[in-house]
């Protein structure tokens, strides 16, 4: 745990959650109720998630690189979101709707996560009001970047979205496959190869 917390803090926000808000929350969850989670290790390409019922469990990556992913109407893979190191994943129009999950969650690389029940996680929020606002705080943060995102898509430039995809993810264009990339910069695989091959250049 003590590893944990060291190398957050080299971080200023992690999946657009400031690191003191994250640093808490996950260390009020432990230490408030210490077998609220549970330890998953899972190798490269294996599914933590699949479509089908209803998402009741938020992933915390402890360690490792995942992505959740749906399928279009074509039948061709669009990433909707990549969790690095220290980042919250699931499906969270299940999570806090009435309908069953529509996504993939998956392992990009070997990992360990730790799942959360979130029934688990709303009776803390219930019985401790720091973490209760604590949580809410983070969850404020987490909605105003996928809302920045949304922005960067109608309003910036393909390479644009690709420098600021750099920036938010470090590495990642190093381990996920080039039509990932491109389907979550809501991009061609062709336009991808042509931004970073001007870019080498």
């Amino acid at each position: 745990m003590n590893i944990f917390f060291n190398s957050l803090k080299s971080s200023l926000k992690v999946d657009g959650v400031s690191k003191d808000i994250l640093m808490e929350v996950v260390g009020l969850m432990i230490k408030l109720n210490p077998s609220i989670y549970k330890v998953i290790k899972i190798k490269k390409d294996e599914f933590l998630s699949r479509p089908g019922k209803k998402m009741d469990k938020v992933f915390f990556v402890f360690n490792g690189f995942m992505r959740s992913f749906n399928h279009n109407l074509k039948g061709n893979e669009t990433t909707l979101q990549f969790a690095i190191k220290y980042s919250w994943i699931s499906d969270y129009i299940s999570l806090y709707g009435d309908q069953n999950s529509e996504l993939f969650i998956q392992a990009m690389s070997d990992c360990v996560v730790w799942e959360f029940d979130i029934s688990r996680v709303y009776k803390l929020c219930e019985k401790y009001p720091r973490f209760s606002l604590l949580y809410r705080k983070g969850l404020e943060q987490h909605i105003s970047a996928l809302g920045l995102r949304l922005m960067n898509q109608l309003q910036l430039s393909a390479e644009e979205r690709y420098d600021m995809f750099l920036k938010t993810y470090p590495g990642v264009d190093q381990l996920a496959m080039n039509y990932h990339i491109a389907s979550f910069l809501g991009i061609t695989p062709q336009s991808l190869s042509r931004i970073r091959s001007f870019k080498k250049h």
